[in-house]
């Protein structure tokens, strides 16, 4: 625990330092070029607000700014040469010429300041760092990003120099991001960056992926929707080589107009192409266009979902997944097919560590059962999980190391009999409960080896970061609850459903369907799937004295029987597997920058279409990525390594400056808008225009500001 916080923390000094980098560069692109043009830049700032430290030449470091010292010494210095200090102040302000003593001709007052300044073996410049490490800025004489009434008469300042002087001023910094991300992003591919492969290893059945028919396959149910193990060559004509692609290519079309998804399959020798138009989905939270589909995993296994009884069988992190029943596999479509061709079976699956030691472990598809949605009170979609009406009660899957839960002495396979004033609550009921219920304590009370153990009030723990230092209501428990594998236990009846009419109590147990015995949902599932009849034979054990068993016949009409042969089957979730990940990297040195460059475009088009999206609005507010969102993001790429963290950072320097250069008043891109319209009219745009639209983009940038860090930061602190 202390060496994952330690590498966090680690890795965001290391992503914030090369951030704090990219400002610098973008700085100095404007700084070198305006120092080229001979524009006097008084201050080179990293970050906003006051300076914590700065670095004058004749003055070294110092703490705060040095410019009250170096105008002092100034000041000091003219008025030995018999200037009086209100003319001296006025000189060093750059206010008003100047005639010397015993001249007749005026002098720029800068002039004398940097005549003075020179004499002292002062340097012009302040390098400053600000406590705010957001952005930075160059300070040029005649130029204030703020103050568009900013003039200045002197030769040296920004608005007297031409129209292409200014423009490659503005378009310095812009430029120095591009090449500097070009430069990452070749480093980054030079080392090797892997990415998740473009093969399908997962497709959500009532998604557009999962329902569109091959072309020239229609109404053929071999080719309906895209399959385990395909392989998405390219979309509407665009290569994808990688599943990064595949999200961005569906996620930034034009929601307007379909896409034709090209896949190479598996015995079959023509690729095949799918015609499909992508779409939201209300329930999840990032719900951007997407066609339903997930890449592949590998064979390794990455963590245990299901501590207990995996951990006891001797299942491990890092094991590689052999063979199914025997039979060796090659890949993860293997694997999904011999589970999914008989997804109620139990199946013996067989791991070898990297000694080659052999671990045997047992497992069945899950079974998806049947959605209902209902929505809350705050406008939010509850997705209830059901068969026939029945849910499941909450088994506990998952107990989180030192959480509430596990101080209370919750294990996992425990059945949650009651929670606070609930009774066999179902999983979602019990992460409802707790975040509503916030701190409060709530009565525990579980289901162990059949005997009822009262665990007593159990205090949830403040959930994420506001909650933890007491700014955020909800709370956690510290378990992830399921179905279990081991009973059909049910905690509720949705109304107006088929079971409805059974009348069970909660806490029921179904141990047979049909006079088979069934021993988890799974079981149950498949046994209404194969019913004959629909009339199906029900045996309940009841949760009162002595588990009276209570047998009940239950009518289902054809649409309803339907319905539960098509509820679909998930994965085994005892364990997760690590994503199946391409390594890309440049075959030799030549062939890295071309790489980069490559890549360097597609990141600026891929930003444009982002924003071309946002306006059509198939992309929301909410799907951007603010300064927190990014700090996150980028301390979550450099913990794998130095390429990701190049890789990032070079994807991060081409979105700086595409964003910079849009024609926003107040960046670069909007002072370059007044410089052409300059150049076409043959005067500056006036004063009043140039600040009411400078505060236009002020407030335009300071809202969207706000808006992605609340969005952020709810992301952030989200129960998990």
């Amino acid at each position: 625990m202390e060496s994952d916080l330690s590498n966090t923390l680690l890795a965001f000094v290391a992503f914030f330092a090369g951030f704090s980098f990219l400002i610098f560069i973008h700085e100095l692109g404007h700084f070198v070029v305006a120092r080229y043009v001979g524009i006097k830049c008084t201050q080179f700032a990293i970050g906003m607000g006051q300076a914590l430290c700065s670095w004058r030449r004749g003055m070294g470091w110092r703490a705060g700014s040095t410019e009250a010292e170096y105008e002092r010494q100034i000041r000091e210095h003219l008025r030995e040469q018999g200037i009086d200090p209100e003319t001296a102040t006025k000189l060093i302000e750059h206010r008003e010429d100047f005639t010397a003593p015993g001249r007749n001709e005026k002098a720029l007052p800068s002039t004398y300041a940097d005549q003075a300044a020179a004499e002292l073996g002062l340097g012009e410049t302040e390098y400053r760092i600000n406590w705010l490490p957001l952005g930075g800025y160059v300070k040029m004489l005649g130029q204030e990003d703020m103050d568009p009434s900013a003039r200045s008469s002197d030769p040296r300042s920004f608005n007297s120099k031409s129209v292409g002087a200014r423009m490659a001023v503005i378009s310095a910094g812009v430029i120095m991001n591009l090449v500097l991300g070009m430069i990452l992003l070749t480093l980054a591919f030079q080392i090797g960056v892997a990415f998740q492969t473009n093969i399908i290893g997962y497709v959500d059945p009532d998604s557009p992926a999962g329902v569109t028919y091959a072309q020239g396959h229609e109404n053929d149910p071999a080719f309906q929707g895209l399959q385990v193990g395909d392989t998405v060559t390219n979309i509407d004509g665009d290569i994808i080589k990688d599943f990064m692609d595949l999200r961005l290519a569906v996620a930034l079309s034009n929601p307007e107009y379909p896409l034709t998804v090209e896949v190479k399959r598996k015995c079959v020798e023509q690729p095949l192409q799918f015609v499909m138009k992508p779409k939201t989905d209300d329930r999840r939270e990032q719900n951007l266009p997407s066609i339903g589909v997930a890449s592949i995993d590998s064979l390794q296994v990455d963590k245990l979902t299901r501590q207990f009884p995996a951990s006891a069988a001797g299942l491990d992190e890092n094991m590689h997944l052999a063979a199914v029943d025997g039979q060796a596999l090659n890949d993860y479509a293997d694997y999904y097919q011999a589970i999914m061709s008989q997804p109620a079976r139990r199946r013996t699956l067989s791991f070898l560590d990297k000694d080659g030691r052999g671990v045997e472990y047992q497992v069945s598809a899950e079974p998806q059962l049947q959605s209902h949605n209902i929505d809350q009170v705050d406008g939010g979609t509850l997705v209830l999980k059901h068969l026939l009406g029945l849910q499941t009660a909450a088994y506990v899957g998952v107990v989180t190391p030192k959480s509430a839960a596990e101080k209370a002495g919750v294990k996992v396979g425990d059945l949650i009999v009651r929670l606070g004033d609930m009774n066999w609550p179902t999983p979602a009921e019990v992460m409802l409960t707790v975040q509503q219920t916030g701190l409060q304590p709530l009565q525990l009370v579980v289901l162990r080896d059949g005997q009822r153990v009262d665990l007593g009030p159990v205090r949830p723990q403040a959930s994420g970061l506001l909650g933890k230092i007491g700014l955020a209501g909800q709370g956690k428990l510290g378990v992830l609850c399921t179905q279990s594998p081991n009973e059909v236990r049910i905690g509720r009846t949705l109304p107006e459903s088929p079971a409805a009419a059974l009348n069970l109590p909660n806490g029921a147990r179904l141990v047979k369907v049909n006079d088979q015995p069934v021993q988890n949902w799974a079981e149950f599932q498949m046994a209404v799937a194969k019913a004959e009849s629909p009339d199906l034979k029900l045996s309940f054990e009841l949760p009162i004295a002595r588990d009276p068993i209570e047998e009940s016949t239950l009518h289902l009409d054809d649409q309803q029987l339907a319905a539960v042969r098509e509820a679909g089957w998930n994965m085994p979730v005892d364990f997760v597997l690590k994503p199946l990940e391409l390594p890309l990297k440049a075959e030799g040195l030549l062939s890295a920058p071309k790489l980069g460059l490559e890549k360097t475009g597609d990141f600026m088009v891929q930003t444009y279409l982002m924003l071309a999206r946002l306006f059509q609005r198939s992309v929301k507010v909410e799907h951007l990525v603010g300064p927190i969102g990014i700090v996150h993001a980028g301390t979550t790429f450099t913990e794998r390594g130095v390429p990701y963290c190049l890789f990032f950072l070079g994807l991060l320097s081409v979105n700086l400056a595409v964003v910079n250069f849009l024609p926003i008043p107040i960046v670069d891109g909007g002072h370059a808008v007044f410089l052409i319209i300059e150049k076409l009219k043959g005067s500056p745009v006036s004063i009043k225009v140039q600040a009411a639209a400078t505060y236009a983009g002020l407030a335009f940038i300071a809202l969207v500001f706000l808006l992605v860090t609340y969005y952020d930061i709810v992301r952030l602190v989200k129960p998990q």
